[in-house]
């Protein structure tokens, strides 16, 4: 949109986008980035896939027949799934090819990767103008504009911190040695003992003070016990 601000795309290097700007108020709040395709065999391309899919909230996944087996696809998916909404558009339904079984068959391999709650969205984009309905345009279209709305934006935002929280942990857990674990619960351990040994002198100290054991003394103790936690 005219008024959005960008300043989140600064990491996918703003000079390889193109900026098309529009005033249609559905998609005000959304940015739509066409990324280079997944199996591209230029390095440059495959790096800028990889930085705008690290800002995605959501990704939208083209393949066709020739494309959905592929390898690259199966990579790509396992390594970013985590954090971020998918849908998967099916193009070239047109095809003389094409079939019910093939679409069938990617919706299997969609849910097996673990996406059971992606839509797949079949296309022929080539003919989408001509008949929105039958080629499956209209559909993709309310899903973007109408059913991606802010409310599935914001779970998509604490997804996505959600995911990037995990794989942060993941990765300190990979650099550090293997020792450190043993040493870290053996701390923990003496952690709790002393904590739980400084606690019953507290309350020792506060039974003396108090001299009370009625429900006035267990009142107090409750609460005391649980500054001292």
């Amino acid at each position: 949109h005219e008024d959005a601000q960008l300043s989140r795309l600064a990491a996918i290097e703003p000079a390889s986008l193109a900026r098309v700007p529009h005033r249609r108020e559905e998609l005000r709040d959304k940015v739509l980035i066409d990324a280079p395709d997944f199996d591209s065999a230029v390095v440059e391309n495959r790096a800028l896939l990889e930085r705008v899919l690290q800002e995605a909230e959501f990704v939208l996944v083209v393949v066709d027949r020739e494309k959905y087996v592929n390898r690259s696809l199966h990579e790509l998916l396992r390594a970013r799934r985590e954090g971020r909404g998918f849908a998967f558009v099916f193009n070239k339904v047109d095809h003389p090819f094409h079939s019910d079984e093939t679409i069938a068959d990617f919706r299997a391999f969609v849910a097996a990767e673990g996406f059971r709650e992606a839509p797949v969205f079949p296309l022929a984009a080539a003919r989408a103008t001509e008949d929105p309905e039958r080629w499956g345009l209209r559909a993709l279209r309310a899903f973007l504009e109408e059913e991606l709305d802010l409310s599935r934006i914001e779970r998509l935002k604490l997804q996505a911190l959600q995911g990037n929280v995990a794989a942060l942990s993941r990765e300190l857990a990979q650099a550090l040695p293997e020792s450190l674990g043993a040493g870290l619960d053996g701390w923990v351990r003496e952690g709790e003992r002393g904590v739980a040994a400084l606690e019953e002198e507290c309350l020792s100290i506060f039974r003396e003070l108090l001299a009370e054991n009625g429900p006035l003394g267990a009142v107090v103790s409750t609460y005391l016990r649980g500054i001292v936690k």
